[in-house]
C-alpha cells in the first residue's frame, strides 16, 4: 500500500522539481539522438572514443534540461535553429537545383508575369499571364 501511494505521488514530485527549469527542446532532442548514434558507433573496434563524446553530449543534454537559466538556454536554442535552417536550406537547394522558395517567386519581365503558387491550376512550375 505504501509503494502504491509513493508511485502515485511521484508525478507531482517531478512536476514540482521541474518548476522553473528549462525542460526538453529541439536541441536536447538533437543532442540525445546524436549521443545514441555515437554510442552505437563506439562498439565498432578502434572507435571507442565515441563513447566519451556520447557521454559528454548526454551530460550536456541533461544539464540543459535541468537548468534554471532559461534565457541562456533559449539563446543556445536560437543559435541551433539558425544553423539548422541554414543547413536545411543548403540541402534543399542542392537537392532540387533551385532555391527552396522557388514556387513562390514572382518574376516580372516586360509585361509578362511568370508565377506559380498554391492557386496555380496547372501542374507546371510556372504559368504565363499577360496584363
Amino acid at each position: 500500500m505504501r509503494m502504491k501511494k509513493w508511485f502515485s505521488s511521484l508525478g507531482y514530485r517531478i512536476q514540482y522539481f521541474m518548476q522553473g527549469r528549462y525542460g526538453y527542446d529541439e536541441l536536447c532532442r538533437f543532442l540525445s539522438i546524436s549521443a545514441l548514434v555515437l554510442l552505437l558507433l563506439s562498439y565498432i573496434p578502434y572507435l571507442g572514443f565515441f563513447y566519451f563524446l556520447a557521454l559528454a553530449l548526454l551530460v550536456w543534454s541533461c544539464f540543459r534540461s535541468f537548468s534554471k537559466n532559461i534565457y541562456k538556454r533559449q539563446m543556445e536554442r536560437q543559435k541551433y535553429l539558425t544553423i539548422k535552417n541554414k543547413v536545411r536550406r543548403r540541402l534543399v537547394v542542392s537537392a532540387a537545383g533551385k532555391p527552396a522558395n522557388f514556387h513562390r517567386m514572382v518574376i516580372i519581365c516586360s509585361r509578362v508575369i511568370l508565377s506559380s503558387g498554391p492557386n496555380n491550376p496547372f501542374p507546371y512550375p510556372a504559368t504565363m499571364s499577360f496584363f
